[in-house]
């Protein structure tokens, strides 16, 4: 039990102006008799009925279904409210009640003082997470932030974290106790009744705690960056988090490190969450899953169908990942954020179909050479809401729908795809009669190293051949002389059909205007990217014997500490060191300098 004031809680209301917006964006969809509850609820209970209309909104946006190239509209807005419980632990000095307990924390620090350092936490947190769910806000304007986060609790304890699974006998190391954490808190009531989504734990990475970055409860199961798994038979029933009838995801955020590798963390999440729901499409385009020379042959003995990649990077990028930016050259460029040299990517027009994306010869630049900066415009190119992506007959899904409601999002399906609309109807341009008789074109600084083909059409236009009517191109501040979606109807229909998106010139959406109402165009057939095999001459990562412990994420495991590198070599990673080894056998955790 802990004594009253070894707590404080704070409970973060929303104002009732809140309640009356969302009665009246949402009045079509709630019934007679829903309104006449409200109303009646409104003046008796303010503040209990704000808390119970910020649930989470089960039913998709994305309700409406229709078929690809006539999507129904869908509103430019719908921001979700991610409502977070914040839970503290600041173990007291004995000696001073002000201070933290040096001991166990490992820092000498007030109390107080790290109470301001977590609140700016959760303010950074708060802010870029929900201005990385904005799809492409970096280039349009009109997109918005598709989850807000909200702290709807905030706890802080005093204590020490309550211990449970042993990871290390010998270094007498644990993970928290989350599974009484959460108890304590009656999380299956905030989850399913009050439309918490999320727990943010903060605390101490030092001592005999080790944390998890996440954890997740939900009835597919632990799909998330912890180990061992919340089904691991090693993994006491007490230690787990309940299951609720909602989903929710437990982050546990050093509080000793900065909201960097918070953010960090939390595109770790995305990544199991993608990695569950289409591994091919995630791992083998949008993003790459690298691995050091001659490891990839073990990454895809534990798991075939994830595409795995390793140096040299002689081939196009998307958007990278978490610890790689797309212009990476070898595994030293790791966390690496301000790389200048130039490489070949397509992720600010990803698509997965190569024919309708556009790669660039690109830098740094493009994020502003920050570490935030890559995590938000990577973050931002996640197909999400509104994305208008359109593939095989399906659409893609919004993926912050996966992060948002986990079991909502895999109940419609294990897939990326499907047939809801993701897309609303934005202001055109002026209808173009001809096409242009040559596309606009730029000179870039480095010459590309990759080839890239110029499209060519019929200086004849779109009308001589007979097959389409008109073509309706926008800008979507795509940059000069290119334009980002529009529309097209075809001579031997009248119906309107929409263009993939993604910033091209007006002679390429003319094209795809041409082969979809059947007039053969003179434009080039579209190159893939190069299939990577490892090569023949890699040299393997000097073995240092070191003994994997536990499961960091997806086939990588944390290293036993204390063992050093070979000469001239050095670890794998900061923070925690990694190794590809399966549990328990002796793996490379070194990697050359």
């Amino acid at each position: 039990m802990f004594k009253i004031n070894d707590i404080v809680n704070i409970s973060m209301l929303n104002k009732f102006s809140n309640l009356k917006v969302f009665i009246q964006n949402n009045k079509k969809r709630l019934s007679l008799s829903g309104l006449v509850i409200l109303a009646i609820a409104i003046p008796v209970t303010i503040v209990l009925t704000q808390q119970q209309q910020d649930l989470r909104q089960r039913a998709s946006v994305n309700s409406d279904t229709g078929g690809v190239g006539s999507q129904t509209p869908i509103p430019e807005t719908a921001t979700k409210n991610a409502n977070v419980l914040v839970l503290s632990y600041y173990p007291r000095d004995t000696r001073n009640s002000k201070n933290l307990n040096a001991t166990i924390t490992g820092e000498t620090t007030t109390v107080a003082s790290k109470q301001s350092y977590v609140n700016s936490l959760i303010s950074q947190l708060t802010t870029n997470l929900s201005k990385g769910s904005a799809y492409h806000q970096y280039k349009n304007s009109k997109s918005q932030p598709y989850l807000k986060y909200t702290v709807f609790q905030k706890k802080d304890f005093f204590t020490e974290i309550p211990r449970g699974h042993l990871l290390d006998q010998d270094r007498g190391i644990y993970r928290p106790n989350y599974g009484k954490i959460v108890k304590d808190q009656n999380i299956c009531d905030l989850v399913d009744n009050k439309g918490v989504t999320e727990v943010w734990m903060f605390g101490y990475h030092f001592g005999d705690i080790e944390p998890d970055e996440s954890r997740m409860s939900s009835k597919y199961g632990d799909i998330s960056n912890s180990g061992p798994k919340e089904n691991d038979p090693s993994y006491l029933p007490e230690y787990r988090l309940p299951i609720c009838k909602n989903a929710y995801v437990l982050y546990n955020y050093n509080y000793q490190r900065s909201g960097l590798e918070m953010v960090h963390n939390r595109i770790h999440q995305l990544e199991n969450v993608m990695y569950y729901v289409d591994k091919t499409l995630f791992w083998g385009d949008f993003s790459e899953y690298i691995q050091a020379p001659g490891g990839c042959a073990g990454a895809l003995a534990q798991d075939p169908n994830r595409p795995c990649k390793e140096p040299p990077h002689n081939y196009n990028s998307s958007c990278g990942n978490s610890h790689y930016t797309p212009n990476w050259q070898s595994m030293t460029d790791e966390y690496i954020y301000n790389k200048t040299n130039n490489a070949m990517n397509n992720c600010e027009t990803w698509h997965p179909d190569e024919s309708k994306t556009t790669y660039v010869n690109a830098n740094c630049n493009q994020w502003g050479c920050t570490e935030l900066g890559y995590y938000n415009w990577y973050m931002q190119n996640v197909p999400g809401y509104n994305s208008c992506i359109t593939h095989n007959g399906l659409n893609m899904r919004n993926w912050w729908d996966g992060i948002y409601d986990f079991n909502g999002f895999v109940d419609k399906g294990r897939s990326a795809y499907s047939t809801d609309s993701n897309c609303s109807q934005l202001t055109a341009l002026p209808t173009l009669t001809t096409a242009p008789t040559k596309p606009p074109t730029s000179t870039p600084t480095k010459p590309p190293t990759a080839p890239t083909a110029t499209p060519k059409i019929s200086p004849t236009g779109i009308t001589s051949q007979g097959g389409v009517s008109s073509v309706t191109l926008n800008t979507e501040s795509c940059t000069s002389g290119l334009f980002g979606s529009g529309n097209y109807r075809c001579t031997s229909s009248s119906t309107t059909r929409s263009f993939s998106a993604g910033c091209k010139t007006a002679a390429s959406f003319v094209a795809e205007a041409n082969a979809n109402c059947g007039v053969s165009a003179s434009t080039p057939a579209p190159t893939a990217k190069p299939t990577v095999k490892p090569a023949a001459t890699s040299t393997p990562v000097p073995a240092a014997s070191i003994r994997c412990l536990t499961q960091y994420t997806g086939v990588t495991y944390t290293c036993k500490a204390g063992t050093s590198c070979p000469s001239g070599d050095v670890r794998n990673s900061r923070g925690t060191n990694e190794c590809t080894a399966k549990l328990g056998q002796t793996a490379s955790c070194c990697r050359p300098r």
